[in-house]
């Protein structure tokens, strides 16, 4: 006889894990396009305080969202590194302390997020990594925010 060798979870999304203001975030890996470091942004007038600006990537100007600004975080100058995503059709980039890891967590796993936990709509679900609690970051709420969408 021969074994049957089981198929994988079709449930099972990867995510890019990275820090945050202080916090262990997370996005799916299908919207990341690059990690690039930051670099000088123009202020964009009437942007919320969380929105770096504008930023030169390549020939192509791309908003950049400070997420750990957005949670409520000081941050000491523009030190960190951008996450360019594509979301809703746009090209987002957001300013994060470090990424850390890619990781693959069980959608149905995930733990749904409401209310003055979701900090604005920005995060979606709570996943673990063992001990270690990680936000997931829904990027398409951030993009409409930083975006005006």
């Amino acid at each position: 006889m021969t074994s049957i060798e089981p198929i994988a979870d079709i449930t099972a999304r990867r995510f890019l894990v990275f820090e945050a203001g202080a916090r262990r975030c997370a996005c799916p890996m299908e919207v990341v396009r690059e990690i690039v470091p930051m670099r000088a942004a123009t202020r964009v007038p009437g942007a919320p305080d969380w929105v770096c600006g504008l930023v030169n990537l390549r020939g192509a100007l791309v908003i950049v969202a400070d997420l750990s600004a957005r949670f409520g975080a000081h941050r000491e100058g523009g030190a960190g590194e951008v996450l360019v995503a594509e979301v809703l059709g746009k090209t987002l980039g957001v300013l994060v302390d470090g990424v850390r890891d890619v990781m693959t967590f069980d959608e149905g796993r995930l733990e749904s997020v409401e209310g003055e936990h979701a900090v604005g709509g920005v995060v979606s679900h709570v996943a673990y990594a063992g001990i270690d609690q990680v936000l997931v970051c829904d990027m398409s709420a951030l993009a409409r925010q930083a975006l005006v969408l």
